[in-house]
């Protein structure tokens, strides 16, 4: 056999494990970004707690009984974990590696995001359920909008709009939350210490605390 012809045959080999390796390795990338045990699930509940009476923002104005309060409707938008703290003033970054968006409403039309301040006494319908990251999480995120208000008396079906929500509508509340791969948690976020104002031009102002609960189950 020739110096020549051995080369060529060595060459050609050496091609073929390449591929094969390359191939391989392209495999075990797939596989490993499909794999379910490196994701945990996190499953989202809503409730409302307590509502509060609060001093007067401005002399003419007050705080609005809640028992004068017959519907208060808003939509909950996006809910985000985050593995730092965010400051409540700070734009959101949305293409940072530390905030996973466990929900947005407008990923998922089909989804029922609108809550009853005054009817959500107990646990909602599960929100949203979605796989994450394991990972330490220590803060989450709820974005609401569109809050509709209708007083006692109100006709039926018109609620009021002139309602402004503090903090553009983003909430927080720090966790502690060390998620495993594989793992489901159960999540309850509480709109808490909800205060409704009346200010001095005739409009409101909703301001409400966000609590989380860690539920060893359903």
């Amino acid at each position: 056999m020739s110096a020549k012809y051995l080369q060529g045959a060595i060459s050609v080999r050496i091609m073929c494990v390449c591929l094969v390796l390359a191939l391989a390795g392209l495999h075990c990338g797939s596989d490993r970004s499909t794999d379910a045990t490196e994701y945990a699930e996190v499953q989202v509940l809503v409730s409302a707690g307590v509502w509060e009476g609060v001093e007067s923002l401005v002399q003419e104005g007050g705080p609005v009984p809640v028992d004068e309060i017959e519907s208060f409707i808003l939509t909950v938008d996006r809910i985000i974990l985050n593995t730092s703290a965010e400051d409540d003033s700070a734009e959101a970054e949305e293409d940072s590696t530390e905030k996973v968006v466990v929900f947005d409403a407008s990923e998922h039309p089909a989804v029922d995001n609108e809550i009853d301040l005054v009817d959500l006494a107990n646990l909602s319908d599960i929100l949203s359920s979605s796989e994450v990251p394991p990972d330490d999480y220590c803060q989450i995120r709820m974005e609401i909008d569109d809050p509709r208000l209708r007083l006692i008396g109100d006709p039926a079906g018109e609620y009021r709009t002139n309602v402004s929500l503090t903090a553009n509508g983003r909430l927080f509340s720090n966790v502690d939350l060390a998620i495993s791969p594989g793992e489901t948690v159960y999540l309850r976020l509480v709109l808490d210490r909800i205060h409704l104002v009346e200010t001095g031009d005739s409009n409101f102002v909703l301001t409400p605390q966000l609590g989380v609960e860690i539920l060893p189950e359903l």
